[in-house]
């Protein structure tokens, strides 16, 4: 009876591994990823006052900036450019010229 309920755990446990090690292998093939950009907090109180930023490092870039138009009121924009896809392009490329 013991070897019984024990086959029948084992065949849970390992259908339960398949499905775990499916799923990160899904998860692993896709290079590409979200990542969030900085925040942008101007905390303006004259008209007038401005803020540019830019950052970045080996696969993107970020430029921001903000300028207050009165008082109470100012404007902002973020952009963000990724290199990364142009980067696994390049490495298709030269997989394919070595085969």
């Amino acid at each position: 009876m013991n070897l019984i309920i024990y086959l029948k755990h084992y065949k849970y446990e390992k259908t339960i591994v398949s499905i775990v090690l499916i799923v990160f292998a899904a998860i692993s093939c896709s290079p590409l990823f979200y990542t969030p950009n900085t925040q942008n907090v101007p905390l303006f109180t004259h008209k007038g006052d401005n803020n540019i930023m830019v950052a970045g490092n080996g696969n993107q870039v970020e430029l921001q900036g903000a300028y207050a138009l009165t008082d109470a009121f100012a404007i902002q924009a973020n952009g963000v450019g990724s290199f990364l896809e142009r980067r696994i392009m390049e490495m298709e490329v030269q997989v394919n010229s070595l085969s």
